[in-house]
């Protein structure tokens, strides 16, 4: 196994640039590999402000957009990237409410949306992740409160163009017991919608996964609960092929949290397997992010904790007909947690941060051997002023090279850094 460090940073938000607006702090949120090959880095700076970077092929830094914004009283808390490289944020409100704002690639806002929801319970309404589909709409998911006061999942788009709502908020109340919380969101290759979460039965939990038509917001399929008798079950991550979904959950009973990963029906939402997986080491296994090769394969990754040597990453593979673990859990990043995973030529990477001597946070990132889960080599980044390094997202570009972005403690503030990188390799 080699070990690398990332020699070259391709790019440092300067501190200045929105020291004027009145934060130094640039926290990357998002990143996108747009159709020209070009990236977007996007995130939030400070409590009232965005900021965008744009960069060539090779890596070189061809634009830096740092805003204020009136509509923002709190900070930027999720953002989309647009094809066209402009961007949505998705934010609370100093009075719980949320915001939808959208700007174009030169950073002019196109539009605060029409839609800004207010929930009928009248408690503060919570951003849970906002992202764009193929005709550049926006879809948002939200948790918001009933009018009896309990939490339920919100979901609704906006047209990308106008700011008008095309449907929705559809509002997902499973439990008359207690709280519907949702976690994840993705899209499916035709742009339906699929969320996931959990809700209390007046037990103990369930994880509960949903599907939107994309055009109509109209549910398709039965609603996908995962319910381990006298079990917690969270589901926390979700990824979406072309005839199939992918939930990864945990299950907690019995003294153990268990790793769950189901599949199921894109259409009719009918099982079609469901595995379970304990950690090696320790007794807990936490999913954090998962991704399918271009076979169907499921890779995850996840945490897991031991009293005796701490936390760290386990990332596994999963048969995509069978659903039968072929690999892993692999141990590594000891002290740490992963954040992020890709796939690059049917090899997973993964990212997330590690402790160091020191105390502080360094991002480490781990290549594997698709194949027999190898661990091919290691690189971490330890920013120059050795403070606490985060990695945020991941992305591979096509040919065999990965873009990763983060953030850096320096002297000065909070930097984003960002990062091209050979998937082989790891330089």
């Amino acid at each position: 196994m080699k070990q690398r460090n990332f020699g070259i940073l391709i790019a440092v938000v300067a501190a200045s640039s929105l020291a004027a607006r009145g934060s130094a702090d640039q926290t990357p949120k998002t990143l996108r590999k747009l159709s020209d090959g070009t990236v977007v880095v996007a995130g939030s700076a400070g409590s009232d402000a965005y900021f965008s970077q744009r960069f060539d092929t090779t890596g070189k830094r061809l634009k830096t957009l740092s805003l204020l914004s009136l509509h923002l009283p709190v900070a930027a808390q999720y953002l989309a990237i647009a094809g066209d490289g402009g961007t949505v944020v998705l934010s609370s409100t100093a009075t719980g409410g949320l915001w939808v704002n959208k700007y174009g690639p030169s950073g002019r806002q196109a539009w605060l949306s029409a839609a800004t929801y207010r929930g009928a319970g009248g408690g503060a309404d919570v951003p849970v992740s906002v992202v764009i589909d193929t005709a550049g709409d926006v879809v948002v998911l939200a948790r918001t409160r009933t009018a009896a006061d309990r939490a339920n999942y919100a979901t609704w788009k906006i047209d990308g163009t106008t700011g008008t709502t095309r449907w929705g908020p559809r509002f997902y109340d499973g439990s008359s017991s207690g709280d519907s919380i949702p976690v994840a969101m993705t899209l499916d290759p035709a742009d339906n919608v699929i969320v996931t979460g959990y809700l209390f039965n007046g037990t103990d939990e369930d994880g509960v996964t949903l599907m939107y038509d994309g055009a109509t917001g109209d549910r398709i399929g039965a609603t996908m609960v995962l319910a381990v008798p006298g079990h917690n079950d969270r589901s926390l991550a979700i990824v979406a092929g072309s005839d199939s979904l992918t939930v990864a959950s945990t299950t907690s009973g019995d003294g153990q949290v268990a790793l769950v990963t189901a599949r199921y029906d894109r259409t009719t939402g009918a099982p079609i397997w469901s595995t379970r997986t304990f950690a090696p080491v320790g007794d807990h296994l936490v999913p954090t992010a998962a991704v399918l090769d271009a076979a169907g394969n499921l890779f995850v990754t996840g945490w897991d904790m031991d009293f005796a040597t701490g936390f760290a990453y386990e990332t596994m593979k999963f048969d995509g007909v069978s659903g039968s673990l072929v690999w892993g859990p692999v141990r590594t990043g000891t002290n740490g947690f992963p954040v992020a995973i890709t796939v690059v030529a049917g090899n997973p990477i993964v990212t997330g941060y590690t402790t160091n001597a020191a105390g502080n946070s360094d991002i480490s990132t781990y290549g594997f051997d698709g194949g027999t889960g190898a661990r091919q080599w290691v690189s971490t980044f330890n920013g120059a002023a050795n403070g606490d390094d985060v990695p945020v997202a991941l992305a591979a570009d096509g040919l065999g090279e990965f873009w990763m972005t983060g953030r850096s403690d320096t002297r000065s503030g909070i930097q984003a850094v960002t990062m091209r990188r050979d998937a082989l390799t790891g330089l």
